[in-house]
């Protein structure tokens, strides 16, 4: 956000520290309004554009509520920690913090990046895990926490784009088991967890288009583009170009080991270390990667050990589809052109034999061949590139807006039920955030389905920058305007 005074010092001992955000100025006792003509001649900006950010800031005696938390938002997998990453993401709230962690890193390693970019420090992967994954249990060190306040009185929203809703829940289930060595964490540390487009349940896409096997060998077919795009990220951090690391694009693999280009002393060793740098190495023999880890196999063994909603926090998320069903053929096609539609045409028309079903998503019911041809035409409705029945919230959600009731309970039947005999999927799907009311509770995943969107939209395309704007604006203005969690829940963990 642009610096609200023009390098200018206020009046006598006067700081921003003591404009509040509500009707009343400490020191001064004097109405916000009276300040904010009084301030005006010394501000870029309006009368009204003050009162605005004023209304938007944190307030300084009052911690703990949904207007004062800040906004972390976690990029999805292949992102960057920049801020035009985000485009209108990075607007419309008076505190907003940007992720920057491993692009095409695990689960696990991302996580542990999060946190102590949040607190500060030397990022700790864990001895165990690091011992197991073949690198170093240290990685870069953050010297200036994010948000050091961070705590249960001072807890966040988090916002996970992709890969990056996968991520946000993944950090929430650390901070509740208590998982940074010195950290007394909770899962109320998290305010409210928004996920979009998020492949909560897996991405499929990992099999039928990076080419990773569905089996429990989880490797890479020959040629591969998972395997050749994961070669080509080894390639560019090999050649650390400076330039590029620091500016543009930034893969995070230090912890795994990188024998530079520069340190060759003949053309042998230089091809040897090239050789050593991209195949072969530790992420890839480790299966610490981010691909692995939005399987969806690997995501049902994950869910399974989380806690799916905590009483303590809010949770949102945003489901895309550009696919339409053919009434003539059944399978879904892209209903609008886009660079990723040629990838919701595919995921659109696949079938997946029994073997390949029971492998994703052990619990489905493929007992016959009607249940399976029901469950296939589920699976391909999508946004080019996350089938949407994977995005609504942890475990196969195939309920949808636009869907019939009937449609929807009959293939959410045949998920299976939670040990005590409940359904695993009882949301209400809206059309709109505005739809879901101001009721809200705590525990619960609000899921709206966006429809004609693809992956991309509302976050790093350019084309629908005003959707992107109203999207935003309405989903902070709801996040800031969330009550308190009751004390009951709030402390029950």
């Amino acid at each position: 956000m642009a610096p609200l005074l023009n390098n200018t010092p206020l009046p006598g001992s006067l700081s921003l520290h003591d404009i509040p955000s509500d009707n009343t100025v400490f020191k001064y006792e004097t109405d916000v309004k009276q300040l904010v003509q009084a301030l005006s001649p010394l501000v870029r900006k309006s009368p009204k554009q003050i009162e605005k950010l004023l209304s938007q800031s944190p307030r300084i005696n009052d911690t703990h509520t949904a207007a004062n938390a800040p906004v972390l938002l976690v990029h999805g997998f292949f992102g960057e920690g920049q801020d035009y990453y985000w485009w209108n993401g990075m607007k419309h709230h008076h505190n907003v913090i940007v992720s920057d962690i491993g692009p095409i890193s695990s689960q696990h390693d991302r996580v542990c990046e999060l946190f102590y970019q949040m607190v500060g420090g030397t990022v700790d992967y864990g001895e165990e895990h690091s011992q197991k994954c073949g690198h170093a249990r240290y990685g870069r060190t953050f010297k200036t926490p994010a948000y050091a306040e961070w705590s249960s009185e001072n807890p966040i929203h988090i916002i996970g784009y992709s890969f990056g809703g996968n991520t946000a829940r993944a950090l929430q289930q650390y901070l509740h088991e208590q998982r940074f060595p010195g950290y007394d964490t909770a899962a109320d540390w998290i305010f409210s967890l928004t996920a979009i487009a998020a492949p909560l349940n897996g991405a499929s896409i990992v099999h039928d288009v990076a080419g990773l096997s569905i089996g429990e060998s989880s490797s890479f077919r020959a040629l591969a583009p998972g395997k050749l795009l994961e070669r080509a990220f080894r390639l560019y951090d090999w050649m650390d170009i400076s330039v590029l690391r620091n500016n543009l694009y930034n893969p995070y693999f230090a912890h795994f080991g990188k024998t530079g280009r520069t340190e060759a002393d003949s053309w042998s060793e230089w091809f040897s270390m090239l050789g050593a740098s991209i195949w072969n190495t530790p992420m890839e023999n480790s299966y610490d990667h981010g691909l692995y880890d939005m399987t969806p196999g690997k995501c049902s063994r994950m869910n399974d050990k989380m806690v799916d909603a905590f009483d303590c926090t809010y949770y949102f998320s945003f489901t895309k589809t550009l696919t339409e069903e053919s009434s003539w053929s059944g399978i879904h096609m892209p209903t609008t052109a886009t660079l990723l539609s040629p990838v919701g045409a595919f995921l659109g028309m696949h079938n997946y034999d029994v073997k390949s079903l029971q492998t994703m998503y052990p619990n489905l019911d493929v007992s016959t061949e009607e249940k399976v041809a029901a469950i296939n035409n589920g699976l391909r409705r999508n946004d080019c590139v996350v089938p949407t029945v994977l995005q609504s919230h942890p475990g196969l959600c195939f309920t949808h807006a636009d869907q019939s009731v009937e449609t929807s309970n009959y293939l959410n039947g045949l998920v299976g039920t939670h040990e005590d005999g409940t359904a695993k999927c009882a949301c209400a799907h809206k059309a709109t955030l505005q739809e879901h009311g101001d009721n809200l509770q705590t525990g619960k995943w609000y899921v709206t389905d966006y429809n004609n969107m693809d992956h991309g939209a509302l976050v790093m395309t350019v084309s629908d920058l005003n959707v992107q704007k109203i999207f935003f604006k309405s989903l902070y203005s709801k996040l800031r305007a969330l009550p308190m969690p009751s004390e009951e829940n709030y402390h029950s963990l």
